[in-house]
């Protein structure tokens, strides 16, 4: 079958259209491999925040907070429940960005919102620079020199 429409797409709309379709089917499979490895990064720094930093609460307040503070927070962390059930939790506010940033009483989407107009004028500009030096210096080479 799959032999069929290869056959009938070539002789319909030439070669062109094949190819695209090997490009295509790359892309897929690229797009699946890296599934389990964003998967698999994402566990390995969940894996590193609870086994470097310990009690994770004690590391975002300081030895000092009261018990009160730290039983308040332990339950809005989940960290009351298995590992299993935390990173759950922590994957699905990964994978929304809905996770919060306690130090400054922010999400992490806001966080982003507010400096990505900075980061982006930060490469516009880099960008630019680059064009601006490298472009007259090739140019100026004679034609075939590299170096």
């Amino acid at each position: 079958m799959e032999r069929l429409v290869k056959q009938l797409l070539s002789q319909c709309f030439g070669e062109t259209v094949r190819q695209e379709l090997v490009l295509a089917r790359k892309m897929i499979q690229r797009i699946l491999v890296s599934i389990p490895v964003m998967l698999g990064v994402v566990f390995l720094i969940f894996l590193m925040l609870n086994v470097v930093l310990g009690n994770l609460i004690e590391a975002m307040l300081g030895e000092y907070a009261s018990q009160s503070v730290i039983d308040r927070m332990s339950s809005v962390l989940w960290l009351g429940s298995t590992a299993y059930v935390q990173f759950l939790i922590y994957e699905k506010s990964f994978a929304w960005g809905s996770g919060r940033f306690y130090k400054l009483n922010r999400s992490v989407n806001d966080l982003i919102g507010s400096a990505f107009p900075h980061t982006l004028k930060l490469t516009l500009l880099s960008a630019l620079l680059a064009w601006l030096i490298g472009i007259p210096r090739e140019l100026s080479l004679p034609f075939g020199r590299t170096h």
